[in-house]
């Protein structure tokens, strides 16, 4: 499942205007994220940890829907278990950017609005994380 929610335009325009800045700096180390020293890197490091935790979801994801593809793990309600997990993810996706996209509505006129939002993407992300492996230990 790679399909996103909505994407908020401000969110978008924050990316792109912190783009120059990692195509033209030497790519972030795991040091550079501990004590970022200035907000443009530590907006990379964020941006950066969010698309590594979206990737880690996706392979969640994509285990759990595995996992339910064997018939003796889930009783011969494997295809109607598949259908609710797609269907759940699907919700949550929209959840977690509307979420986010009202925390970044509520710190208007704040300078880390942009932080605020990724911190909500980053924070529901590894959540969601947790309840997928958790969903495969059952």
């Amino acid at each position: 499942m790679t399909r996103r929610g909505p994407v908020s335009a401000w969110w978008l325009a924050g990316i792109a205007a912190a783009w120059p800045l990692a195509a033209s700096a030497d790519p972030l180390t795991e040091a550079d994220c501990v004590a970022p020293l200035s907000t443009d890197t530590a907006a990379l490091c964020m941006s950066a940890e969010y698309t590594r935790l979206d990737a880690e979801l996706e392979r969640a994801q994509a285990a759990a829907v595995a996992a339910m593809a064997d018939p003796d793990g889930c009783g011969g309600a494997c295809d109607a278990a598949a259908a609710a997990l797609a269907d759940a993810h699907a919700a949550w996706q929209r959840f977690r950017a509307r979420d986010c996209d009202a925390i970044f509505a509520l710190a208007i006129g704040g300078s880390g609005r942009n932080d605020a939002r990724l911190t909500c993407l980053i924070d529901h992300t590894r959540l969601r994380i947790g309840q997928l492996q958790q969903l495969r230990a059952l």
